[in-house]
């Protein structure tokens, strides 16, 4: 089973701020779930990530989020205090 990390932007999120998403889903399954989620505005997907197994999504991710604490960035339910350009 592959894993996936999703990278997603959107104009009613605050000022430089993205959001991560960690999963083993398609991505037309995760991206209709999250934009049916009540969004006022469609969330674009900035940038996707393939890796042979969930697991490997996740240690990548808590390097990215060890990274980013070490730079005193925010997080809050994996969304980042940081640019698009950065995180990608």
């Amino acid at each position: 089973m592959q894993g996936y990390i999703y990278i997603l932007t959107n104009p009613s999120f605050r000022k430089d701020w993205i959001k991560v998403i960690i999963t083993d889903k398609q991505l037309s399954d995760q991206y209709e779930e999250y934009n049916s989620n009540a969004m006022p505005v469609p969330t674009r997907i900035q940038a996707t990530i393939s890796l042979p197994s969930p697991e490997m999504a996740e240690m990548l991710m808590k390097k990215f989020t060890h990274q980013l604490s070490l730079m005193n960035c925010l997080c809050n339910n994996r969304f980042y205090n940081i640019t698009l350009e950065y995180a990608l």
